[in-house]
């Protein structure tokens, strides 16, 4: 069974801040800035899912030799669920 996604009517966007890192995704905008202080502010409130590299497509991504050396392992990856089960890597 596939899940939905449920709306939340009484969602308001974060004001985006000069800075910011947005990650826009076709009608969708990510403030990945507000998403990682969230999660930094909020550790208790996240749920951490495991992610299996296989469930994603080769095409998903690819390697940068030249950007491996500026990766900070510390910082969540995003996942951005753009529609139920349909997943895009905002970082």
């Amino acid at each position: 069974m596939i899940k939905k996604l449920k709306v939340d009517h009484d969602f308001t966007p974060c004001s985006v801040t000069t800075g910011d890192e947005i990650f826009p995704n076709g009608f969708f905008e990510f403030n990945i800035t507000k998403i990682i202080e969230h999660i930094q502010n909020n550790p208790d409130s996240i749920n951490l899912e495991e992610v299996e590299v296989n469930d994603f497509y080769k095409e998903f991504s690819s390697t940068k030799e030249s950007h491996i050396d500026s990766v900070k392992i510390s910082r969540p990856v995003i996942l951005a669920e753009i529609s139920p089960g349909q997943y895009n890597c905002t970082g």
